[in-house]
């Protein structure tokens, strides 16, 4: 699956573009299971599980603002950081909503987007809430499709 996230802020367009990975095996993961779940998340994720990985914009245009919010596989692709299990494309869309508004906030600012992830009590909508009504950063287009 494809997602496509268009992210306004006060003075620019961020055009995002994700490829949603469900894996049904550890064997299948993007990310290695002791060098990143069990190094970061304690755990390696019960499957089915989701990887996202960023097409664009590319990560060495992110730096250094997103790329602390990215891990890179051993094939050197960029796949958000986020160590814990992601169930189903639902909440991997909900995921890469925030990574992007998030990542959005960080360009913008130069704050981590942890910050305010931690103030909404990492609680997504409250999340996506707070960005657009404190921080004027919202989406403001998306689409998710089986194709690129």
């Amino acid at each position: 699956m494809f997602s496509q996230i268009i992210v306004q802020t006060r003075t620019k367009t961020i055009r995002f573009k994700a490829e949603i990975h469900k894996n049904l095996s550890p064997a299948a993961f993007n990310l290695h299971p002791d060098d990143f779940y069990i190094h970061l998340g304690k755990a390696i994720p019960e499957c089915p599980h989701f990887e996202i990985e960023i097409l664009a914009p590319p990560a060495k245009t992110l730096a250094p603002w997103g790329r602390k919010h990215l891990h890179v596989s051993c094939e050197n692709r960029p796949f958000i950081c986020w160590p814990h299990r992601i169930p189903d494309e639902e909440t991997a869309v909900v995921l890469t909503k925030v990574w992007c508004i998030g990542v959005a906030f960080t360009i913008e600012t130069g704050t981590d987007f942890n910050q305010i992830f931690e103030e909404a009590e990492k609680d997504s909508e409250k999340f996506v809430r707070i960005m657009k009504e404190k921080h004027g950063i919202e989406i403001f287009a998306e689409t998710q499709t089986e194709h690129c």
